[in-house]
Protein backbone atom coordinates (compact mmCIF):
# COMPACT_ATOMS: atom_id res chain seq x y z
CA UNK A 1 0.00 0.00 0.00
CA UNK A 2 1.44 3.49 -1.27
CA UNK A 3 0.40 6.87 0.09
CA UNK A 4 -1.07 9.39 -2.19
CA UNK A 5 2.96 10.47 -2.56
CA UNK A 6 4.27 7.52 -3.39
CA UNK A 7 5.79 6.89 -0.27
CA UNK A 8 5.68 3.01 0.90
CA UNK A 9 3.17 3.07 4.27
CA UNK A 10 4.77 2.54 7.69
CA UNK A 11 5.34 -1.10 8.51
CA UNK A 12 5.47 0.04 12.23
CA UNK A 13 3.37 -0.58 14.77
CA UNK A 14 3.20 1.60 18.28
CA UNK A 15 2.36 -0.61 21.05
CA UNK A 16 1.17 0.82 24.27
CA UNK A 17 0.99 -0.25 28.52
CA UNK A 18 3.90 -2.84 28.32
CA UNK A 19 4.79 -3.78 31.42
CA UNK A 20 7.99 -2.28 32.95
CA UNK A 21 9.57 -5.65 32.72
CA UNK A 22 9.61 -6.41 29.03
CA UNK A 23 12.47 -5.51 27.19
CA UNK A 24 13.29 -5.50 23.15
CA UNK A 25 13.66 -9.43 23.17
CA UNK A 26 10.68 -10.08 24.94
CA UNK A 27 8.54 -7.96 22.76
CA UNK A 28 10.27 -8.89 19.65
CA UNK A 29 9.50 -12.72 20.13
CA UNK A 30 5.63 -11.84 21.48
CA UNK A 31 5.22 -10.08 18.01
CA UNK A 32 6.74 -13.04 15.80
CA UNK A 33 4.23 -15.07 15.04
CA UNK A 34 2.37 -12.14 12.96
CA UNK A 35 5.59 -11.91 10.36
CA UNK A 36 8.95 -11.30 10.33
CA UNK A 37 10.02 -8.41 12.36
CA UNK A 38 12.66 -6.29 11.25
CA UNK A 39 12.96 -4.51 14.47
CA UNK A 40 11.60 -4.42 18.36
CA UNK A 41 12.44 -1.53 20.76
CA UNK A 42 10.85 -0.31 24.09
CA UNK A 43 11.26 3.15 24.57
CA UNK A 44 13.15 4.36 27.53
CA UNK A 45 13.39 7.24 29.91
CA UNK A 46 16.97 7.74 30.63
CA UNK A 47 18.98 4.65 29.74
CA UNK A 48 17.40 1.71 31.69
CA UNK A 49 14.03 2.47 33.11
CA UNK A 50 10.93 1.40 30.29
CA UNK A 51 8.34 4.40 29.71
CA UNK A 52 5.39 1.60 28.87
CA UNK A 53 5.69 1.38 25.10
CA UNK A 54 7.48 0.98 22.04
CA UNK A 55 7.18 -0.43 18.33
CA UNK A 56 7.27 -2.97 16.24
CA UNK A 57 8.75 -3.08 12.88
CA UNK A 58 7.32 -5.55 10.14
CA UNK A 59 8.61 -6.17 6.86
CA UNK A 60 5.20 -5.46 5.14
CA UNK A 61 2.49 -3.29 6.16
CA UNK A 62 0.17 -6.57 6.15
CA UNK A 63 2.05 -7.78 8.97
CA UNK A 64 1.99 -4.40 10.83
CA UNK A 65 -2.29 -4.43 10.04
CA UNK A 66 -2.05 -8.83 10.83
CA UNK A 67 -0.48 -7.65 13.97
CA UNK A 68 -2.73 -5.16 15.52
CA UNK A 69 -5.69 -7.42 14.27
CA UNK A 70 -3.89 -10.39 16.65
CA UNK A 71 -2.15 -8.32 19.71
CA UNK A 72 -4.55 -5.58 20.60
CA UNK A 73 -6.19 -5.96 23.66
CA UNK A 74 -4.10 -8.53 24.55
CA UNK A 75 -2.16 -9.70 27.55
CA UNK A 76 1.79 -9.58 27.91
CA UNK A 77 3.94 -9.80 30.58
CA UNK A 78 0.76 -9.38 32.68
CA UNK A 79 -0.28 -6.39 30.84
CA UNK A 80 -3.20 -5.83 28.39
CA UNK A 81 -1.03 -4.42 25.80
CA UNK A 82 -2.79 -1.43 22.87
CA UNK A 83 -1.53 -2.02 19.82
CA UNK A 84 -2.20 0.16 16.44
CA UNK A 85 0.08 1.25 13.45
CA UNK A 86 2.41 4.34 14.34
CA UNK A 87 1.72 6.13 11.31
CA UNK A 88 3.64 9.19 11.84
CA UNK A 89 2.42 12.81 10.87
CA UNK A 90 0.01 13.33 7.27
CA UNK A 91 2.31 14.59 4.48
CA UNK A 92 -0.21 16.08 1.66
CA UNK A 93 0.97 16.30 -1.69
CA UNK A 94 -0.98 19.29 -3.64
CA UNK A 95 -0.24 17.78 -7.22
CA UNK A 96 -2.22 14.61 -5.86
CA UNK A 97 -4.86 15.81 -4.37
CA UNK A 98 -7.04 13.07 -2.55
CA UNK A 99 -10.07 14.34 -4.51
CA UNK A 100 -8.53 13.38 -8.03
CA UNK A 101 -8.65 9.45 -6.85
CA UNK A 102 -11.47 7.23 -8.30
CA UNK A 103 -12.96 6.35 -5.20
CA UNK A 104 -15.51 3.82 -6.88
CA UNK A 105 -12.49 1.53 -7.51
CA UNK A 106 -11.23 0.74 -4.28
CA UNK A 107 -12.87 -2.05 -1.81
CA UNK A 108 -15.13 -1.24 0.92
CA UNK A 109 -12.80 -2.27 3.66
CA UNK A 110 -10.07 0.23 1.98
CA UNK A 111 -12.69 2.88 1.45
CA UNK A 112 -14.08 2.26 5.19
CA UNK A 113 -10.27 2.77 6.45
CA UNK A 114 -9.32 5.68 4.80
CA UNK A 115 -12.37 7.97 5.99
CA UNK A 116 -11.58 7.26 9.60
CA UNK A 117 -9.39 9.79 11.15
CA UNK A 118 -6.27 8.02 12.86
CA UNK A 119 -6.07 7.37 16.22
CA UNK A 120 -3.41 8.92 18.02
CA UNK A 121 -1.22 6.55 20.16
CA UNK A 122 -1.93 6.60 23.63
CA UNK A 123 -0.06 5.36 26.67
CA UNK A 124 -0.39 5.00 30.48
CA UNK A 125 0.63 7.87 32.46
CA UNK A 126 2.34 7.14 35.83
CA UNK A 127 1.69 11.07 37.30
CA UNK A 128 -1.74 11.49 35.90
CA UNK A 129 -4.80 9.59 37.58
CA UNK A 130 -8.38 9.95 35.19
CA UNK A 131 -11.61 10.65 37.30
CA UNK A 132 -14.85 9.35 35.70
CA UNK A 133 -18.77 10.20 36.20
CA UNK A 134 -17.83 13.40 37.60
CA UNK A 135 -21.49 15.66 38.56
CA UNK A 136 -21.37 18.50 36.19
CA UNK A 137 -21.71 20.85 38.67
CA UNK A 138 -18.15 19.86 40.46
CA UNK A 139 -15.29 22.40 40.52
CA UNK A 140 -11.96 22.11 40.54
CA UNK A 141 -11.41 22.22 44.30
CA UNK A 142 -14.24 19.99 44.60
CA UNK A 143 -12.68 17.36 43.07
CA UNK A 144 -9.17 18.28 44.43
CA UNK A 145 -11.31 17.91 47.90
CA UNK A 146 -12.34 14.22 47.33
CA UNK A 147 -8.68 12.92 47.20
CA UNK A 148 -7.86 14.29 50.99
CA UNK A 149 -5.53 11.98 52.27
CA UNK A 150 -3.01 11.42 49.48
CA UNK A 151 -0.82 13.54 47.40
CA UNK A 152 -2.21 15.61 45.13
CA UNK A 153 -0.36 18.24 43.22
CA UNK A 154 -2.96 19.48 41.08
CA UNK A 155 -6.95 18.59 40.28
CA UNK A 156 -8.96 20.10 37.22
CA UNK A 157 -12.36 19.79 35.59
CA UNK A 158 -12.29 18.83 32.06
CA UNK A 159 -14.39 21.62 29.72
CA UNK A 160 -15.60 22.81 26.88
CA UNK A 161 -14.73 25.86 25.34
CA UNK A 162 -17.47 27.45 26.43
CA UNK A 163 -16.60 26.25 30.31
CA UNK A 164 -19.04 23.47 30.97
CA UNK A 165 -17.81 20.45 32.47
CA UNK A 166 -17.38 17.09 30.53
CA UNK A 167 -18.16 14.78 33.40
CA UNK A 168 -14.37 13.84 34.19
CA UNK A 169 -11.23 15.20 35.32
CA UNK A 170 -7.72 14.56 36.01
CA UNK A 171 -5.82 14.73 39.18
CA UNK A 172 -1.81 14.97 38.85
CA UNK A 173 0.80 13.39 40.92
CA UNK A 174 4.62 13.56 42.06
CA UNK A 175 5.72 10.33 40.78
CA UNK A 176 3.96 6.54 39.88
CA UNK A 177 3.55 4.98 43.51
CA UNK A 178 1.69 7.85 44.40
CA UNK A 179 -0.11 7.41 41.71
CA UNK A 180 -0.79 3.47 42.04
CA UNK A 181 -1.43 4.72 45.91
CA UNK A 182 -4.91 6.37 44.52
CA UNK A 183 -5.52 3.35 42.35
CA UNK A 184 -5.08 0.77 44.62
CA UNK A 185 -7.02 2.79 47.72
CA UNK A 186 -9.38 5.33 46.47
CA UNK A 187 -13.07 3.45 46.77
CA UNK A 188 -15.87 4.77 44.27
CA UNK A 189 -17.87 7.33 45.94
CA UNK A 190 -21.53 8.43 45.31
CA UNK A 191 -21.66 11.96 44.56
CA UNK A 192 -24.72 13.93 43.66
CA UNK A 193 -26.23 10.24 42.60
CA UNK A 194 -22.78 10.07 40.38
CA UNK A 195 -20.60 7.25 41.48
CA UNK A 196 -17.37 8.51 40.91
CA UNK A 197 -14.18 6.38 40.20
CA UNK A 198 -10.59 6.56 38.82
CA UNK A 199 -8.20 5.00 37.10
CA UNK A 200 -5.05 5.29 35.17
CA UNK A 201 -4.85 8.35 32.82
CA UNK A 202 -4.09 7.39 29.15
CA UNK A 203 -1.70 9.51 27.35
CA UNK A 204 -0.57 10.69 23.40
CA UNK A 205 2.63 9.43 22.21
CA UNK A 206 4.43 11.57 19.63
CA UNK A 207 5.89 8.59 17.76
CA UNK A 208 7.44 11.11 15.34
CA UNK A 209 9.47 11.98 18.46
CA UNK A 210 9.64 8.38 19.84
CA UNK A 211 10.90 7.27 16.48
CA UNK A 212 14.01 9.55 16.67
CA UNK A 213 15.08 8.84 19.66
CA UNK A 214 15.13 5.17 18.66
CA UNK A 215 17.61 6.50 15.59
CA UNK A 216 19.59 8.65 18.14
CA UNK A 217 20.50 5.52 20.04
CA UNK A 218 21.01 3.66 17.74
CA UNK A 219 23.35 5.91 16.25
CA UNK A 220 25.28 6.09 20.13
Amino acid sequence: MTTLTGVKEDNKVFVGNLSFSTDDDGLRNYFESAGKVVDATVIKRGKHRSAGYGFVTFESAKEAEDAVDKFNKTELDEREITVQIARPKAVHSPEAPAAEEDDTTRKPRERRRRSLPARRPTTASTTRVFVANLPFSTTDEEMAALFEGFSIESANVARLRNGRSKGYGFVNVADEAEQQKIIDNFKPLMVAEREVSVKVAMVPVDVDAASEQVKQDEEN
